[in-house]
């Protein structure tokens, strides 16, 4: 995860606007993140293999995901992203290709997966 945030770290400072690439770039990955968990329990919901038997409780396991998620990358990324800058910064050109299109694979599929998952749910709390 940590290359994912230093590469999305290098994709936000290049936007003028954007003052805090770092703290962007964290909540972008926690996104993600909170994207990949809710997927993997939306697939287990549509299966049958759910603990959550309400509306009202889902929302609070997902809202409880994603703070967990979010102090969790506050603590080891954001709080670190000097550390992981001087780490990666030295890489060189062939592994920035490579390192780039499994980045914005990730970043794809995550989307991807998290609207799969939507739709094969999308009748089940109505």
């Amino acid at each position: 995860m940590q290359y994912i945030y230093y590469r999305i770290i290098l994709n936000f400072s290049k936007v003028r606007s954007n003052d805090m690439p770092e703290f962007t770039g964290m909540l972008f990955l926690t996104m993600l993140e909170f994207f990949n968990i809710q997927s993997v329990y939306l697939f287990l919901l549509g299966s049958g293999l759910t603990l959550i038997p309400s509306k009202e409780l889902f929302f609070i396991y997902a809202f409880s995901s994603g703070v967990s998620i979010l102090v969790f990358n506050l603590f080891f990324l954001f709080k670190r992203n000097r550390i992981i800058k001087k780490k990666y910064q030295d890489s060189n050109e062939e592994n920035k290709i490579r390192n780039n299109i499994f980045v914005i694979g990730y970043i794809v599929i995550s989307f991807v997966i998290y609207y799969l998952a939507l739709d094969y749910n999308h009748n089940y709390y109505r």
